[in-house]
């Protein structure tokens, strides 16, 4: 049904997606999450990004995506009145966020049982330890945040294990 929503939304039986949920504004950090998913997106070709919101970042970003050919991996997949079914289709939850507060998106996530991978910055370190439930790396650094993602893409067991530690703190 998402597909129907919004063709660009597509992935196949292989494709696996990481999702982000919030307005595309700067102070999200997604430009840092575009460039760092170039980095991902070469030694992982069936990963799917979905950014989800709308904002003023939103024709920026596009330009970003082209210009890098992340076309194929990285969608900007619009708004949602809700985004339970998004949830339920992702793998793994991203929050790049360069200030951030107790964040709604991060809590849904995490309360679905997904894996998150964030900037370390305000409430987000209130509810994640990196390693525990979650992965946190140094806000802006875009190495780091390529470097949390590919590791846990590549590791199926420490998905899983996030992703319980995260429901349960939740």
């Amino acid at each position: 049904s998402l597909a129907l929503a919004n063709p660009a939304l597509r992935f196949g039986p292989r494709d696996r997606l990481t999702l982000y949920t919030g307005r595309l504004h700067r102070l999200k950090g997604l430009d840092t999450l575009v460039a760092a998913w170039a980095e991902v997106a070469r030694d992982h070709p069936h990963e799917k990004l979905w950014l989800v919101g709308e904002g003023p970042e939103e024709e920026r970003l596009r330009e970003q995506i082209g210009a890098a050919g992340l076309e194929g991996q990285v969608s900007l997949a619009g708004a949602f009145d809700s985004v339970d079914d998004l949830l339920l289709a992702a793998d793994r939850f991203v929050l790049p966020s360069h200030e951030e507060g107790m964040s709604l998106a991060l809590l849904e996530a995490m309360a679905a049982g997904l894996p998150v991978v964030a900037y370390a910055t305000g409430g987000i370190t209130d509810a994640l330890r990196d390693g525990v439930n979650g992965r946190v790396v140094r806000r802006g650094d875009r190495r780091a945040l390529a470097g949390a993602l590919a590791a846990v893409l590549r590791n199926r067991k420490e998905r899983e294990r996030l992703g319980r530690a995260a429901l349960a703190t939740a």
